[in-house]
């Protein structure tokens, strides 16, 4: 096994900062994507988290292009995470573990295809501000529905 830093380039594209900033933490499971048919540099490796691109890894990393053709077992785990003063993800730090062995020849089904409706997407938890401001809201609803009920009871 041998294990290697990177980043990830391009978070800032087609709302990638968005999806980045809502679900993806450090030490998720990244997966990579070999596109050589990508017009800008055929040896692209696309970095998906759940079904979702959301970079790509640097030029010049060829070595893992090679790996992923080679049907090496390639284990990505996301790292540190830096955001800008405007809360768009600048920097995204990935392990990337190359495991020695092929990867399993596939069963006689294809694998599925990557949706392409979000309907068919996993459902990911809520990030931290997102869980904070439900609970806040339902704890501003309790108070409401206590204050329109000590009304009603003041009006008896």
């Amino acid at each position: 096994m041998s294990a290697y830093q990177s980043s990830v380039v391009g978070l800032a594209y087609e709302a990638r900062g968005d999806y980045i900033r809502q679900n993806v933490i450090p030490g998720d499971a990244l997966t990579l994507r070999a596109e050589p048919d990508n017009r800008y540099d055929p040896d692209a490796v696309a970095v998906f988290h759940q079904w979702q691109k959301i970079g790509y890894v640097p030029a010049g990393s060829q070595w893992l292009a090679e790996a992923l053709e080679k049907d090496l077992v390639v284990e990505v785990i996301a790292g540190r995470l830096e955001y800008d003063e405007y809360a768009i993800p600048v920097i995204l730090q990935i392990e990337v573990t190359i495991v020695d062995e092929p990867v399993p020849t596939a069963p006689a089904s294809p694998p599925p295809a990557f949706p392409t409706d979000h309907s068919q997407q996993s459902v990911t938890k809520p990030s931290a501000s997102k869980r904070l401001a439900i609970i806040i809201l339902f704890l501003v609803a309790i108070i409401v529905a206590c204050g329109i009920a000590w009304l009603y009871l003041q009006a008896w």
